[in-house]
């Protein structure tokens, strides 16, 4: 298992770090979820950190390594599969003004209702696209 956690609040910089470092195939899946895009950003690098900590080579590597497959919310989360590693998924989740995500065994499942709370939840119309 590895888990990153970010802090919502995303520097310039680190915003375009980040948005260079997506595929286009990442840009489509972000483009398609309803939250504003630096959140989306942020899903999807932390969702890499996580999988990237769960090999244990942390960011030592390419990115690109880490490409994302799929990325949905469904149940309060957001998921992702990956291209180069199958047998992971990541599960992400706004929690206190931070993004976390967990990669574990694509076959896994964890119990997170603890912390998924209507406050926590991406359905916020702040952070909403409009």
């Amino acid at each position: 298992m590895g888990i990153d956690i970010e802090s919502e609040s995303i520097s310039d910089g680190a915003y375009e770090a980040v948005k260079k470092s997506l595929t286009h195939h990442e840009n489509i899946c972000i483009s398609s979820l309803p939250i504003k895009e630096p959140l989306a950003l942020l899903i999807a690098w932390t969702a890499k950190e996580a999988l990237s900590k769960a090999i244990k080579c942390g960011l030592l590597v390419p990115i690109q390594i880490f490409e994302i497959k799929e990325l949905f919310y469904s149940d309060g989360l957001y998921h992702s599969t990956f291209v180069n590693f199958s047998q992971y998924k990541t599960l992400s989740f706004r929690y206190r003004k931070m993004i976390i995500s967990i990669a574990i065994p694509e076959k896994s499942e964890v119990d997170l209702k603890g912390v998924l709370s209507s406050e926590n939840d991406f359905i916020d119309c702040q952070l909403l696209k409009k």
